[in-house]
């Protein structure tokens, strides 16, 4: 705990949503998703605190979810609640391809005055990115 590793890994897998979601609709403008959503046990508040500090909300209760657990060698299943969350994503307004990398300008859904780049390799022998 922290550490860093758990905002490096939930960054990254945002980043991959987006550059996924662009490449597969390179060909509009404004690509992108609009949001992102995850589901955390709703006894596990550090975890909700620190989605929250990333910017996600809470918008519902699934009161059906259910999470394995052991006890010794044996695996089992109990009701555990789970909140559902949500945060709105960036939006690529701008892609360029340079040799065999691609920049994506991504602009904050939160902020009109934020722009970030995100970079990744495309491989030009099955035109997929790695």
């Amino acid at each position: 705990r922290k550490s860093g590793v758990g905002s490096a890994l939930l960054s990254e897998c945002e980043m991959l949503v987006i550059r996924e979601k662009w490449w597969k609709n390179k060909n509009s403008t404004m690509f992108g998703p609009e949001e992102i959503a995850l589901k955390v046990d709703q006894d596990n508040d550090l975890a909700i605190q620190f989605y929250q500090k990333k910017g996600y909300k809470s918008i519902y209760m699934d009161n059906e979810a259910r999470r394995i657990t052991s006890s010794g060698t044996l695996l089992a299943f109990e009701d555990m609640p789970k909140i559902g969350m949500l945060k709105p994503l960036s939006r690529v307004y701008y892609a360029k391809k340079i040799g065999t990398e691609v920049l994506l300008f991504l602009k904050e859904k939160t902020s009109h005055l934020s722009i970030n780049i995100m970079s990744f390799l495309i491989d030009e022998r099955n035109d997929k990115s790695c």
